[in-house]
Order: C-alpha cells, then sequence, then structure tokens
C-alpha cells in the first residue's frame, strides 16, 4: 500500500486543472469514488480500514514567477527554470520534486525530452508514479520494441511512412490494476482533427464492427499482460473503415486526462481510479459507457490564418450550462493565453442517449459560448461548421476530413 500524501502534477494547461479538481474531490470524500479498498471483502489484503490521507496538490510549471492560471487551485506550485516548452534535464526536474518533499508524481505533458528516463529518475528517488514503471514505458515508446510487441500479440504496427489518407484514428483507453486485470474504457473516435490537433472526440467510435473492437480489445489486453503493465493507458489505432483492418498506431503509457467521454458517459472519475491504482488499492470494475458522448475543443486559433495560434489575453467568457453538457474551463477573465503553452480556451462535452441527442447538445453549448479575446479569435465558429456538416452527422469520417475541408474552403 503507497501512501501518496504530496501529488505533484507535471502538466500544464486545462488537463492540470483536472487533476488539481479531481485530487479536491476526493479528499472531500476521502476516498476514491469509484470504490475504494475498504469495500473489498474483509479477506481482500488490499483492504484498510482507514480512509486514504489526504493528499496536497503540488503543479510544477515552467515560466514567470506569479502562479501560472492553471495552478490557480493547487496547494503549492514548483517553478521551474526556463521558459514554457524549454525541456530540461531530468535531474533538474528531479531535483526540484525532492526539494519541494513530495511522494507521488503525475506526468502529462513533461518538459523533458525522454518521458522513460523521467520515470526512471522518479523512480530512483522513492516517488509513487501514477503509472507504469520505466521498463513499462521503455517498451512502449521504443519503436523498435512496440513492434515486436504489436507482432507477438498478432497485429501489425502502422508504418510511419504509410499514407493514413481513408483511415480513421481510433482510441481504446484502459487501466489495469495491481493484480493484473486489464478494464477496457471503451473506444472512441478521434478523427476529426486539423493536423495533430483534436477537434471532436466521440464515444463510442460509431460504425466500428464489433468483431474489429474485440480484436482491437483483444489487442490491448495481450499489450498490458506483456508489458507487467500497472495504471491507466491508450492505445491508437488506425482503421480502414472499408475492410475493417486495423493497425495499431502508438501507445501512450501516461495519458492526459481527457477521459470526459467515459465519465460522462458512467459518472466515474477516471483519475480517481488511476490515483487508486498507484495506492495499491483494488478498485471495482469500471463501469460500461451508457449512451453517447461528444467532446470538442475549442481553441485560440484563427482558421483565417491557418489556424495560427494566439498567445493573447481573455476579455471575456460566458459558458452554457444545461442537462447533459460538461464544460472543462478554468480561464478568466485578465487569464493570458500562452501559445507556448497550449491555445486550448475550453473543452465543450454534450452526452445524450444517443448520438443525435449528443450532438444537439454539444451545439447548443456552442452556440451559446461566448469568449472574448484581446487579440484574435478562436475556432468556436469552425467546430460549429464541422458538427453541422452532412458527412459527420450522418456517421464516422476519415482521418484527413476536416483538414480536406478546411482547403477546399467548405469550414
Amino acid at each position: 500500500m503507497q501512501n501518496i500524501t504530496r501529488l505533484a502534477i507535471i502538466d500544464r494547461g486545462e488537463p492540470a486543472v483536472r487533476v488539481v479538481a479531481a485530487v479536491g474531490n476526493l479528499n472531500r470524500s476521502r476516498t476514491v469514488p469509484t470504490g475504494s479498498a475498504t469495500d473489498a471483502a474483509p479477506t481482500d489484503p488490499s483492504s484498510s480500514a482507514s480512509s486514504p490521507a489526504p493528499i496536497t496538490t503540488v503543479v510544477v510549471h515552467t515560466g514567470p514567477k506569479t502562479r501560472a492560471w492553471y495552478a490557480r487551485e493547487a496547494d503549492e506550485t514548483v517553478q521551474l527554470p526556463g521558459e514554457p516548452g524549454t525541456l530540461l534535464p531530468a535531474q533538474v526536474v528531479i531535483d526540484a520534486l525532492v526539494a519541494a518533499a513530495v511522494d507521488a508524481v503525475w506526468l502529462g505533458r513533461v518538459p523533458c525530452a525522454d518521458l522513460a528516463e523521467l520515470v526512471a529518475a522518479c523512480e530512483g528517488v522513492g516517488l509513487t508514479l501514477v503509472g507504469p514503471n520505466s521498463t513499462t514505458v521503455r517498451a512502449l515508446t521504443d519503436r523498435s520494441a512496440l513492434r515486436s510487441l504489436v507482432d507477438e500479440a498478432g497485429a501489425a504496427l502502422l508504418d510511419t511512412r504509410q499514407d493514413a489518407r481513408g483511415l480513421r484514428r481510433l482510441e481504446a483507453d484502459f487501466i489495469v490494476d495491481v493484480p493484473g486485470n486489464v478494464w477496457s474504457l471503451g473506444l472512441r473516435d478521434v478523427s476529426v482533427r486539423r493536423g495533430d490537433h483534436l477537434l471532436i472526440a466521440e464515444l463510442p467510435a460509431p460504425g466500428v464492427d464489433a468483431l474489429a473492437a474485440e480484436a482491437m480489445q483483444h489487442i490491448v489486453e495481450e499489450l498490458a499482460q506483456a508489458t507487467g503493465y500497472r495504471g491507466a493507458g491508450t492505445v491508437q489505432f488506425a482503421l480502414d473503415p472499408d475492410t475493417g483492418g486495423f493497425w495499431v498506431r502508438s501507445v501512450d503509457p501516461y495519458p492526459r486526462p481527457d477521459q470526459a467521454l467515459y465519465e460522462e458517459s458512467t459518472g466515474t472519475s477516471v483519475i480517481g481510479m488511476r490515483i487508486q491504482v498507484a495506492r495499491g488499492d483494488r478498485p471495482p470494475e469500471p463501469p460500461r459507457p451508457e449512451g453517447h458522448a461528444i467532446a470538442v475543443r475549442v481553441r485560440a486559433q484563427d482558421p483565417d490564418a491557418d489556424f495560427a495560434p494566439a498567445t493573447t489575453t481573455v476579455e471575456m467568457v460566458s459558458l452554457p450550462v444545461g442537462t447533459g453538457v460538461r464544460i472543462d474551463a478554468s480561464l478568466r477573465e485578465g487569464d493570458v493565453i500562452n501559445a507556448a503553452i497550449d491555445p486550448t480556451v475550453a473543452s465543450l462535452t454534450g452526452w445524450g442517449h444517443d448520438r443525435t441527442e449528443a450532438i444537439a447538445r454539444v451545439r447548443r453549448g456552442l452556440e451559446r459560448m461566448v469568449i472574448v479575446l484581446q487579440d484574435g479569435v478562436t475556432t468556436r465558429s469552425n467546430v460549429l461548421v464541422l458538427l453541422n456538416h452532412p458527412e459527420l452527422t450522418a456517421g464516422a469520417v476519415p482521418e484527413h476530413w476536416a483538414d480536406d475541408l478546411i482547403a477546399a474552403g467548405d469550414n
């Protein structure tokens, strides 16, 4: 049983806010929302008679000495040297963590070039990681090693030089508990993107053959078991919509907390489950998603200037509320959006009993959203046009669909 009392959050932007907020919820309840070790049978060795200790959040960031907006609700902050986006040696980060007396680390978008090196360095000073160990990370982030694992699992790794046009991009989130049980959190579609930036995601992925979905889930389980995985992860797939064939694109062993789709479809905190596994608790089986959920991201980018990101100040924010609508947005009037950190202004998730209802709720939420920037515009209207496009409302679209529309001037 790992006692987590001071959690360093190495991430930035809205994902860091989500972790801070989720930890705050755990502290208020003094248990993990999906069930703590005290829910286990008395004979379970992981059970405990006492509630977990409260967790102090420590957001680690680079940039100006003033507290970053995404660290506003954190208990403490730690400033690293350099400007936002600066890559640092792992030892510089470790020295800061040791000085802050943290005992656990949440890794998201890290300021180091080598994730596995940073994970190993955390292990070297005895820090608990909310995620897999360095051996697993190396196996899944090294392209050659991953290819071998995927081959042994009975699938193929997508060649980085292969033309992905016409293919769909899917992601399978999973979590592995201490005994090694692999739980799937569903298959979501992340094909609607502008370049590398996600615009629209939905769960479940529409129009995926049941046999293909089952085969992808099997690959997830094989990869997790082959690497002795513990914690949460994301396997990214490329799916041929015509043949049902698929490839593994990559595996993210430290995915950012972007599981609003699953959380809104189940009422379960994925961050809570990840912390529970890191503590050594044995969570109950995660619930299956119900209904349909769609999420969109609104970014400080100008669609008329090749989507150039803007470093600007927020002048006005008015966010919608309503049944089945979730907003992840912590920027306030006067906050500065730094394009070098993340130009995302807000994420809006809509849940419905079916896909049609989910799309309608997201549309209505975007129509009511008002974000005014001092210099520049957002992609709100751009995303709304995509949501209203008949090809999207009819069903799934391939990965380059949005790029092609934008290049043709249809968006």
